[in-house]
Protein backbone atom coordinates (compact mmCIF):
# COMPACT_ATOMS: atom_id res chain seq x y z
CA UNK A 1 0.00 0.00 0.00
CA UNK A 2 2.81 2.40 0.91
CA UNK A 3 4.60 1.57 -2.29
CA UNK A 4 1.44 2.30 -4.26
CA UNK A 5 0.99 5.69 -2.56
CA UNK A 6 4.65 6.49 -3.09
CA UNK A 7 4.36 5.63 -6.77
CA UNK A 8 1.26 7.83 -7.09
CA UNK A 9 3.07 10.73 -5.43
CA UNK A 10 6.05 10.23 -7.70
CA UNK A 11 3.85 10.23 -10.80
CA UNK A 12 2.04 13.36 -9.64
CA UNK A 13 5.37 15.11 -9.09
CA UNK A 14 6.59 14.14 -12.56
CA UNK A 15 3.36 15.29 -14.19
CA UNK A 16 3.38 18.57 -12.26
CA UNK A 17 7.00 19.24 -13.17
CA UNK A 18 6.28 18.46 -16.80
CA UNK A 19 3.29 20.81 -16.79
CA UNK A 20 5.34 23.62 -15.26
CA UNK A 21 8.04 23.21 -17.87
CA UNK A 22 5.38 23.06 -20.59
CA UNK A 23 3.99 26.41 -19.37
CA UNK A 24 7.25 28.34 -19.52
CA UNK A 25 6.97 31.83 -21.02
CA UNK A 26 8.04 32.02 -24.63
CA UNK A 27 6.58 35.23 -26.01
CA UNK A 28 4.47 38.29 -25.23
CA UNK A 29 1.06 39.03 -26.74
CA UNK A 30 0.44 42.77 -26.99
CA UNK A 31 -2.70 44.80 -27.74
CA UNK A 32 -2.32 48.44 -28.66
CA UNK A 33 -4.16 51.50 -29.94
CA UNK A 34 -2.72 53.60 -32.78
CA UNK A 35 -3.60 57.24 -33.37
CA UNK A 36 -2.28 58.87 -36.54
CA UNK A 37 -2.40 61.87 -38.85
CA UNK A 38 -1.46 61.80 -42.52
CA UNK A 39 -0.92 63.98 -45.57
CA UNK A 40 -1.95 62.25 -48.79
CA UNK A 41 -2.04 62.84 -52.52
CA UNK A 42 -4.59 61.65 -55.06
CA UNK A 43 -3.75 59.46 -58.03
CA UNK A 44 -5.36 57.79 -61.06
CA UNK A 45 -9.11 58.54 -61.29
CA UNK A 46 -9.23 60.12 -57.84
CA UNK A 47 -6.90 62.88 -59.06
CA UNK A 48 -9.63 64.06 -61.46
CA UNK A 49 -11.95 64.71 -58.52
CA UNK A 50 -9.74 65.63 -55.55
CA UNK A 51 -6.31 67.06 -54.83
CA UNK A 52 -4.13 66.51 -51.77
CA UNK A 53 -5.93 65.86 -48.51
CA UNK A 54 -5.48 64.91 -44.87
CA UNK A 55 -6.31 61.77 -42.93
CA UNK A 56 -7.03 60.95 -39.29
CA UNK A 57 -6.49 57.32 -38.32
CA UNK A 58 -7.42 54.97 -35.50
CA UNK A 59 -6.36 51.33 -35.28
CA UNK A 60 -6.66 48.49 -32.79
CA UNK A 61 -3.75 46.09 -33.21
CA UNK A 62 -2.98 42.74 -31.62
CA UNK A 63 0.46 41.13 -31.77
CA UNK A 64 0.13 37.41 -30.94
CA UNK A 65 3.87 37.11 -31.51
CA UNK A 66 6.67 39.66 -31.61
CA UNK A 67 6.94 39.43 -35.38
CA UNK A 68 3.22 39.26 -36.29
CA UNK A 69 0.44 41.87 -36.13
CA UNK A 70 -3.30 41.71 -36.80
CA UNK A 71 -5.48 44.79 -36.73
CA UNK A 72 -8.64 46.74 -37.39
CA UNK A 73 -8.41 50.31 -38.65
CA UNK A 74 -10.50 53.34 -39.54
CA UNK A 75 -9.25 56.36 -41.49
CA UNK A 76 -11.17 59.60 -42.03
CA UNK A 77 -10.14 61.63 -45.09
CA UNK A 78 -10.87 65.34 -45.53
CA UNK A 79 -9.71 68.19 -47.71
CA UNK A 80 -10.78 71.32 -49.59
CA UNK A 81 -9.29 70.65 -53.03
CA UNK A 82 -12.27 69.60 -55.15
CA UNK A 83 -11.47 69.66 -58.86
CA UNK A 84 -14.93 68.84 -60.25
CA UNK A 85 -17.46 71.68 -60.05
CA UNK A 86 -20.66 69.69 -59.62
CA UNK A 87 -22.60 72.92 -59.06
CA UNK A 88 -21.73 74.58 -62.38
CA UNK A 89 -25.36 74.23 -63.53
CA UNK A 90 -26.51 76.37 -60.59
CA UNK A 91 -24.08 79.21 -61.19
CA UNK A 92 -24.90 82.46 -62.97
CA UNK A 93 -22.88 83.97 -65.80
CA UNK A 94 -20.71 85.59 -63.15
CA UNK A 95 -19.99 82.22 -61.54
CA UNK A 96 -22.01 82.75 -58.37
CA UNK A 97 -25.01 80.91 -56.89
CA UNK A 98 -28.06 83.03 -56.01
CA UNK A 99 -29.96 82.22 -52.82
CA UNK A 100 -33.54 82.79 -51.67
CA UNK A 101 -32.94 86.43 -50.86
CA UNK A 102 -31.61 87.17 -54.36
CA UNK A 103 -28.09 87.64 -53.01
CA UNK A 104 -24.93 85.62 -53.42
CA UNK A 105 -24.99 82.36 -51.48
CA UNK A 106 -21.82 81.09 -49.80
CA UNK A 107 -21.39 77.54 -51.04
CA UNK A 108 -18.20 75.49 -50.65
CA UNK A 109 -17.13 72.08 -51.89
CA UNK A 110 -15.12 69.77 -49.64
CA UNK A 111 -13.71 66.26 -49.81
CA UNK A 112 -14.88 63.65 -47.32
CA UNK A 113 -13.92 60.00 -47.24
CA UNK A 114 -13.45 57.00 -45.00
CA UNK A 115 -11.66 53.68 -45.06
CA UNK A 116 -12.65 50.69 -42.89
CA UNK A 117 -10.31 47.73 -43.00
CA UNK A 118 -8.43 44.83 -41.47
CA UNK A 119 -4.74 44.10 -41.90
CA UNK A 120 -1.94 41.68 -41.15
CA UNK A 121 1.69 42.64 -40.77
CA UNK A 122 5.22 41.37 -40.34
CA UNK A 123 7.59 43.07 -37.90
CA UNK A 124 11.34 43.14 -38.44
CA UNK A 125 13.53 44.39 -35.61
CA UNK A 126 16.50 46.58 -36.50
CA UNK A 127 19.63 45.67 -34.55
CA UNK A 128 19.04 43.95 -31.21
CA UNK A 129 15.99 41.62 -31.10
CA UNK A 130 14.75 43.47 -28.01
CA UNK A 131 15.83 46.89 -29.25
CA UNK A 132 13.65 49.99 -29.71
CA UNK A 133 13.74 50.16 -33.52
CA UNK A 134 11.75 48.04 -35.95
CA UNK A 135 10.13 48.08 -39.40
CA UNK A 136 6.51 47.02 -39.88
CA UNK A 137 5.27 45.72 -43.25
CA UNK A 138 1.48 45.40 -43.53
CA UNK A 139 -1.23 44.65 -46.07
CA UNK A 140 -4.83 45.62 -45.46
CA UNK A 141 -8.15 45.05 -47.19
CA UNK A 142 -11.38 46.92 -46.64
CA UNK A 143 -14.05 49.31 -47.86
CA UNK A 144 -13.17 52.79 -49.16
CA UNK A 145 -15.83 55.47 -49.53
CA UNK A 146 -15.66 59.13 -50.54
CA UNK A 147 -17.92 61.96 -51.65
CA UNK A 148 -18.07 65.69 -52.35
CA UNK A 149 -19.40 67.44 -49.27
CA UNK A 150 -21.50 70.52 -50.09
CA UNK A 151 -21.45 73.26 -47.46
CA UNK A 152 -24.17 75.87 -48.04
CA UNK A 153 -23.94 78.52 -45.34
CA UNK A 154 -27.32 79.82 -44.27
CA UNK A 155 -29.19 77.08 -46.16
CA UNK A 156 -30.50 79.67 -48.63
CA UNK A 157 -30.23 77.58 -51.82
CA UNK A 158 -33.36 75.41 -52.36
CA UNK A 159 -31.54 73.05 -54.75
CA UNK A 160 -29.03 72.17 -52.02
CA UNK A 161 -31.35 71.39 -49.15
CA UNK A 162 -31.57 68.01 -47.46
CA UNK A 163 -32.07 65.18 -49.94
CA UNK A 164 -31.26 67.33 -52.98
CA UNK A 165 -27.58 67.44 -51.98
CA UNK A 166 -27.31 63.72 -52.68
CA UNK A 167 -27.85 64.40 -56.37
CA UNK A 168 -24.59 66.37 -56.44
CA UNK A 169 -22.26 64.66 -53.92
CA UNK A 170 -21.15 61.70 -56.13
CA UNK A 171 -20.99 59.27 -53.23
CA UNK A 172 -18.73 56.40 -54.29
CA UNK A 173 -17.34 53.29 -52.61
CA UNK A 174 -15.82 49.89 -53.22
CA UNK A 175 -13.22 47.34 -52.10
CA UNK A 176 -9.68 48.55 -51.54
CA UNK A 177 -6.18 47.31 -50.71
CA UNK A 178 -3.80 49.17 -48.44
CA UNK A 179 -0.09 48.22 -48.38
CA UNK A 180 2.15 50.11 -45.95
CA UNK A 181 5.59 50.18 -44.40
CA UNK A 182 6.52 52.04 -41.24
CA UNK A 183 9.42 52.69 -38.95
CA UNK A 184 8.59 52.47 -35.25
CA UNK A 185 10.63 53.67 -32.32
CA UNK A 186 9.53 51.66 -29.32
CA UNK A 187 10.11 53.03 -25.84
CA UNK A 188 11.69 50.51 -23.49
CA UNK A 189 10.51 52.44 -20.41
CA UNK A 190 6.89 53.30 -21.20
CA UNK A 191 3.83 51.95 -23.01
CA UNK A 192 3.74 54.81 -25.55
CA UNK A 193 5.86 55.29 -28.66
CA UNK A 194 5.65 56.70 -32.18
CA UNK A 195 5.87 55.64 -35.83
CA UNK A 196 6.33 57.12 -39.32
CA UNK A 197 4.58 55.34 -42.18
CA UNK A 198 4.51 55.32 -45.97
CA UNK A 199 1.22 53.98 -47.34
CA UNK A 200 -0.91 53.58 -50.42
CA UNK A 201 -4.64 53.02 -50.76
CA UNK A 202 -6.09 51.74 -54.01
CA UNK A 203 -9.59 50.60 -54.83
CA UNK A 204 -12.13 49.69 -57.50
CA UNK A 205 -14.82 52.29 -56.84
CA UNK A 206 -18.32 52.89 -58.21
CA UNK A 207 -20.77 55.74 -57.85
CA UNK A 208 -23.69 54.77 -55.58
CA UNK A 209 -26.22 57.50 -56.41
CA UNK A 210 -29.12 56.67 -58.72
CA UNK A 211 -28.89 60.00 -60.54
CA UNK A 212 -26.30 62.75 -60.94
CA UNK A 213 -27.92 66.19 -61.22
CA UNK A 214 -24.83 67.85 -62.69
CA UNK A 215 -24.61 65.56 -65.74
CA UNK A 216 -28.31 64.54 -65.78
CA UNK A 217 -27.47 60.86 -65.97
CA UNK A 218 -26.50 57.90 -63.81
CA UNK A 219 -22.74 57.65 -63.29
CA UNK A 220 -22.05 53.92 -63.17
CA UNK A 221 -18.57 53.63 -64.64
CA UNK A 222 -15.93 51.71 -62.72
CA UNK A 223 -13.21 53.92 -61.21
CA UNK A 224 -9.65 53.05 -60.18
CA UNK A 225 -8.86 55.41 -57.33
CA UNK A 226 -5.51 55.83 -55.60
CA UNK A 227 -4.34 57.72 -52.54
CA UNK A 228 -0.77 57.71 -51.22
CA UNK A 229 1.28 59.60 -48.69
CA UNK A 230 2.96 59.87 -45.33
CA UNK A 231 1.47 59.20 -41.89
CA UNK A 232 2.84 59.83 -38.41
CA UNK A 233 1.33 58.30 -35.32
CA UNK A 234 1.40 57.52 -31.65
CA UNK A 235 1.02 54.04 -30.19
CA UNK A 236 -0.39 53.22 -26.77
CA UNK A 237 -0.09 49.71 -25.35
CA UNK A 238 -3.33 48.80 -23.57
CA UNK A 239 -2.73 45.11 -22.89
CA UNK A 240 0.20 42.78 -22.53
CA UNK A 241 0.08 39.08 -21.68
CA UNK A 242 2.83 36.51 -21.47
CA UNK A 243 2.18 33.54 -23.74
CA UNK A 244 2.96 29.97 -22.77
CA UNK A 245 3.66 26.91 -24.85
CA UNK A 246 0.13 25.80 -23.98
CA UNK A 247 -1.29 29.00 -25.46
CA UNK A 248 0.70 28.44 -28.62
CA UNK A 249 -0.29 24.80 -29.02
CA UNK A 250 -3.94 25.26 -28.13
Amino acid sequence: MRRTLLLIHLLCYVLLSSTMLHAQKTDVATTQLKFSYGLQNSGLDLADRFGSHFSLGLALEHMPKEYLSLGLEFNLQFGNQVRQDVLSGLRSDRGIIIGDNETKADVFLRQRGAYYGIYAGYIRTIGSPKGPHYVHFALGVGLWQHKIRIVADGNTVPQLRREYKKGYDRLSNGPALKPSINYTHRSLKSNAYFFVQLEMLGGIIRNRRDWDFATEQKLDEKRTDLSYGLRVGWVLTIGKRSLTQEDIYY
